[in-house]
């Protein structure tokens, strides 16, 4: 058992710091739009964005990965959709409480395999299946007897939901296909994706500001 133990220790540790690292941007970023009143989900997006891409390239220099260049368009489509899910996830933020917020995060395992299997004829097992359905069972009692949400919320949020299942599916496609890991694939995009919000959040971000993200639906 103990050697069961120190075989997996760096992963175990690994996906401990993953849970609580993930868990902590949740909170700071609800923070951000209630305490301190910053209703700019794109922009938010767009400074998590510049801080990741000067990162890598500073871990990049100092030799913890090698860069890789990728093709332009696999980049440009990578980059909309980082766009479109981190868009929307903040945006999702903003509007509806952290409760809401986490499960319609658990929503997008169901929603990968539907539009895996719509998109690519990819099944899963009849257990995994199974699993899925008690998730779902438990999500529908906790959004009926704890999470207020009203529907321009829910409709929010179910558009991220897809927006994180699309890119998901995205970036496994594309990982095969380009044969590049994630850190590289992240790099080699980033600097795509830093463009498009530029382009974007003159025109869309304010939209927020005067509608729902001015006013949020939920504290």
């Amino acid at each position: 058992m103990g050697g069961i133990v120190e075989d997996n220790l760096k992963p175990i540790l690994y996906a401990l710091f993953n849970v609580l690292s993930v868990t902590m941007i949740v909170v700071v970023n609800k923070k951000v739009f209630n305490e301190h009143h910053f209703h700019f989900p794109l922009l938010l997006v767009l400074i998590h964005s510049i801080i990741t891409f000067l990162g890598l390239r500073i871990a990049a220099a100092f030799g913890a990965f090698e860069m890789k260049s990728l093709p332009q368009w696999p980049r440009i489509v990578l980059a909309a959709s980082f766009v479109f899910y981190n868009g929307a996830s903040l945006i999702n933020l903003n509007v509806n409480t952290v409760g809401f917020y986490q499960i319609s995060k658990i929503l997008v395992t169901p929603m990968v395999m539907a539009m895996n299997y719509a998109l690519y004829q990819e099944g899963t097992t009849t257990p995994v299946k199974m699993a899925v359905l008690v998730m779902l069972c438990g999500v529908t009692m906790a959004t009926v007897t704890d999470v207020d949400v009203t529907a321009v919320g829910f409709a929010i949020g179910m558009t991220a939901v897809l927006g994180a299942a699309q890119q998901q599916i995205l970036i496994g496609k594309m990982q095969k296909r380009l044969q590049a890991s994630v850190i590289p694939r992240i790099s080699s995009r980033s600097a795509s994706f830093l463009m498009f919000f530029f382009y974007i959040l003159d025109k869309y971000d304010d939209i927020f500001v005067r509608g729902s993200a001015h006013r949020p639906l939920q504290n």
